[in-house]
């Protein structure tokens, strides 16, 4: 008898279980090792540098999400013409500028949408060989032979790629509209340690183990994530295939796949030159935004600057 209320207890605690853990969370995958060393095209590299790429996994969602019934948005990147690459661009771009419209709007401000560029190329021609997926002279450029290559870096890239990539470059635009960005190089120090004084090597105050640059890249991350949530592009498995994603837009790991010196993780280089961060940092950032905890205000804020909201631009 005794036997048998055990197992009722334990029957009843299983059915709990399975009623209040989210339906995301079963499509949750803690990847192994040597699973992300295969996906990230790292097999080729010594396992001592790829177990310094690797990222920790993330916490399992802890929303339920809708699943992905989208064929267009399941293809790999790789597959992806410019045609169906434009099209996920500019639906992506309608709900991504209708949220922060509305986000504007809360705070007293007006959104001016930004104008997005889909190209394969220079992104703008004041610029000549620059190229890639950037905020650039007040315009996103989306550079559509880049999110085709990204299945290099990330084997699993779909579309929501796109999505991720158009939502950081559209947060960049945010930061700047609103002054964040400006004023906090205004408040930006010399790095004491570095002979070149140039804006590039300015640490934010409390800050110093980066230059400013990589704290600007991880804000437009964070709020990236929070505005795929905000405008309803997140689906089921979408915000771990994100965090994964970006790991790969780490300084770490592109001089780890690149061979730019000898000794690919000089702290040199990472006090001095870094772009994103470490990859890890640059993932837990826009997956901290796209938590039901991820906050627009807090990441306006992350660079020690209050933001503006003007009501006409």
């Amino acid at each position: 008898m005794e036997i048998m209320r055990i197992c009722c207890g334990l029957m009843s605690v299983s059915l709990l279980l399975v009623l209040t853990i989210p339906a995301s969370a079963s499509l949750w995958h803690r990847y192994s090792d040597a699973e992300l060393t295969r996906l990230y095209g790292l097999r080729d590299k010594k396992h001592a540098l790829v177990a310094r790429v690797l990222p920790p996994p993330p916490i399992a969602y802890p929303a339920a999400l809708a699943p992905q019934t989208d064929p267009l948005l399941q293809k790999s990147v790789k597959d992806l013409t410019d045609y169906e690459i434009d099209a996920i661009v500019r639906r992506t771009e309608e709900k991504l500028h209708a949220f922060w419209a509305r986000e504007f709007s809360k705070r007293g401000g007006m959104y001016v949408p930004v104008e997005v560029i889909p190209t394969r190329g220079p992104s703008d021609p004041r610029i000549g060989i620059d190229t890639g997926t950037r905020y650039v002279d007040g315009k996103v450029y989306i550079d559509r032979k880049e999110v085709r290559e990204a299945s290099a870096t990330w084997a699993p890239a779909d579309g929501s790629l796109i999505e991720a990539w158009l939502a950081h470059e559209m947060a960049h635009y945010v930061t700047h509209v609103t002054g964040v960005v400006e004023s906090a190089y205004r408040r930006a120090i010399p790095d004491p340690g570095h002979l070149v004084l140039a804006t590039a090597t300015k640490r934010l105050p409390g800050k110093p183990r980066y230059p400013i640059k990589v704290f600007v890249e991880q804000q437009a991350q964070y709020l990236a994530g929070v505005s795929l949530r905000g405008a309803g592009l997140l689906r089921e498995s979408d915000p771990e295939n994100i965090y994964y994603l970006s790991v790969a837009s780490g300084d770490d790991y592109d001089r780890l796949t690149t061979d730019w010196i000898k000794h690919p993780f000089s702290a040199g280089f990472f006090r001095n030159d870094s772009a994103h961060g470490l990859g890890k940092d640059f993932a837990k950032a826009i997956y901290d935004g796209m938590l039901p905890t991820g906050n627009i205000d807090k990441g306006l804020r992350l660079l020690g600057t209050a933001p503006h909201f003007k009501r006409d631009q």
